[in-house]
């Protein structure tokens, strides 16, 4: 069971630490560039620092970065709707049927839709994300 992630963790830890050299660092970049990317290499006036280097790096190497990035991004925000409507579910199939009888029994003037629909609104507002600006 924890070999899936052993692999996640150290792919992810590999893409992250190659990241570097293969931005800032002269050989490797001119390697990948060789061999991967064929792009029109700089003079060597512009690639004295490394920040020089990956200025150049960075024209190719930025929509991959990026793009992972954003999936990345994407899939923490579906495990996060993912748990929401999952804690949505048990409120409405567990909780709120047992608030409406014990509202119900308080209540007794009341309708009981009204009841239902007011102890409904009450437990999905709970479960709602609050936003701090």
């Amino acid at each position: 069971m924890a070999v899936p992630f052993q692999l996640g963790f150290f792919a992810c830890f590999s893409a992250g630490v190659l990241s570097i050299p293969l931005v800032f660092h002269l050989p490797t970049v001119e390697y990948f560039d060789e061999h991967f990317v064929t792009a029109e290499h700089p003079p060597t006036k512009e690639l004295e620092t490394s920040l020089e280097v990956g200025a150049w790096s960075w024209n190719w190497v930025e929509p991959v970065l990026v793009t992972s990035t954003f999936l990345l991004l994407s899939l923490q925000y579906m495990r996060y709707v993912i748990c929401f409507v999952l804690l949505a579910v048990l409120v409405l199939e567990r909780i709120v049927p047992g608030s409406n009888r014990k509202t119900h029994l308080i209540f007794t003037a009341y309708v009981m839709q009204f009841i239902i629909m007011l102890v409904f609104t009450c437990n999905i507002w709970v479960l709602l994300p609050t936003h701090t600006t």
